[in-house]
């Protein structure tokens, strides 16, 4: 099979490579914004055609769901297409939380990492919160304003979750979906400053989109690692 031939690190390098195409073009608000689809797009297509999809079904509704908020993201101005835009991706970002606490499923956590958990929700959790005041007035309600906190709040249980994954079962496969989810988060972070910023903003611009590929590069790495054990055991 063509996966036996393939490398976890070739396959990172030519998502790279195609998705590097697209990453400095700047076409206008909706087409740039179509671009942002694309290595998404590109992300599920490997997994269905490199890889076993069964094995990785979390990473598919992951990137399903958020291929369907960018896409509805083309018309985010419109009230209802900007409610369901956060609904899908907070959705997407619990789906990642989600499979981390999965694998754990197996394993007892004790009381310590119990407390390191809750801690570590409650800091990422305020200073997102002040980050997403900082930009309160942007809002074009109180539901998106709500919405943006929840999808948040959803991107710190992703990286908690990571995290503790880590701390509980330190494998490569561990440590580099905590890269993924740490470079995801990342560069949403650069995305949200590109909105709000009045300079640098071709910076914030590249540069989210440079870390979001890479954040998905990652992720088809950590899949492939993934399938390989699965394999092994097999």
């Amino acid at each position: 099979m063509l996966f036996k031939k393939v490398s976890p690190l070739s396959i990172t390098l030519l998502f790279l490579i195609f998705a590097s195409v697209i990453i400095f073009l700047d076409l206008g608000t909706l087409a740039n914004r179509i671009l942002w689809i694309l290595p998404n797009a590109a992300a599920i297509g490997i997994i269905y055609f490199l890889f076993t999809p069964k094995i990785h079904r979390f990473p598919l509704l992951f990137l399903w769901l958020l291929l369907v908020s960018s896409s509805l993201a083309l018309k985010f101005e419109q009230f209802i297409f900007g409610v369901l835009t956060l609904v899908f991706s907070g959705t997407a970002y619990l789906v990642v939380g989600f499979s981390a606490i999965k694998q754990l499923s197996k394993i007892k956590a004790n009381w310590f990492l119990g407390i390191y958990f809750i801690i570590t929700l409650l800091v990422l959790g305020y200073f997102l919160f002040e980050l997403v005041q900082i930009s309160k007035d942007q809002y074009t309600g109180f539901l998106q304003f709500i919405l943006f906190n929840i999808a948040n709040l959803a991107l710190i249980f992703m990286l908690a979750s990571a995290l503790l994954l880590v701390h509980q079962n330190p494998t490569k496969i561990a440590m580099v979906f905590l890269g993924f989810a740490f470079v995801f988060i990342l560069s949403e972070i650069v995305r949200a400053a590109s909105y709000y910023s009045e300079t640098r903003i071709n910076l914030f611009i590249y540069g989210s989109r440079v870390l979001y590929v890479f954040a998905l590069a990652l992720l088809l790495n950590c899949c492939q690692l993934i399938e390989a054990e699965e394999r092994q055991k097999s």
